[in-house]
C-alpha cells in the first residue's frame, strides 16, 4: 500500500468517525417525532397500559414466588415494555434505533 493510499484510508476512517459522532450527537436531542407525548394517549389507552403493567408485575411476582428466581430476561422484558409505551411507531423500530444510539 502506497503512502497516498494509507492517507486516503485514514481520511475515510476519520470521515466515518465524524459521521458516527454526528449521529450520536443528533440522537441526544429529544425526538418528538419518535416519542409520543402523554397528551396524545386517550384515557382508555392509559388505563390499558396500566392494566398491562400491573398484570405483568403480578405475573412476575408469582413466578418468582414459585421458582425463587428472577431471570435477566424478566428484567429486560419489563424494561422494554416500559420503554415501548413512548414509541411513536407501532413496531418500535425507530425508537430503539434512536435509544440504542444514545450509548452505543
Amino acid at each position: 500500500m502506497t503512502r497516498e493510499e494509507k492517507i486516503e484510508e485514514e481520511i475515510l476512517k476519520k470521515q466515518q468517525e465524524i459521521e458516527r459522532l454526528k449521529t450520536r450527537l443528533n440522537a441526544k436531542t429529544f425526538p418528538t417525532d419518535i416519542i409520543k407525548d402523554l397528551s396524545e394517549f386517550t384515557v382508555e389507552e392509559k388505563c390499558n397500559k396500566f392494566d398491562n403493567f400491573y398484570n405483568c408485575a403480578v405475573d412476575t411476582i408469582k413466578r418468582v414466588i414459585e421458582e425463587e428466581y428472577l431471570s435477566e430476561d424478566e428484567d429486560n422484558y419489563a424494561f422494554e415494555e416500559l420503554m415501548n409505551i413512548v414509541a411513536r411507531d407501532n413496531k418500535n423500530v425507530e425508537f430503539w434505533k434512536w435509544f440504542n444510539g444514545l450509548y452505543n
